[in-house]
């Protein structure tokens, strides 16, 4: 359904239900929630599989969706 969306949007290929988990995480992480809150939210069982989803530098300028952990 992401991949569909983001392509009739011109968005192309490169998106994913793991876009959003990874918007979700990144977006938490710059705002300054926990490592440990992320994991538990995103249902993450490890730290390193946490740390696929985080990407600082892929959405940084974009509006972020922290209030989903308050």
């Amino acid at each position: 359904v992401v991949r569909r969306l983001a392509r009739g949007a011109s968005l192309g290929p490169n998106y994913s239900s793991h876009s959003l988990r990874a918007g979700l995480a990144t977006s938490a992480f710059a705002q300054g929630v926990s490592e440990q809150e992320i994991q538990r939210h995103g249902r993450w069982k490890d730290r390193l599989s946490l740390d696929r989803y985080i990407r600082p530098v892929a959405f940084a300028s974009r509006p972020n969706i922290v209030a989903a952990f308050r």
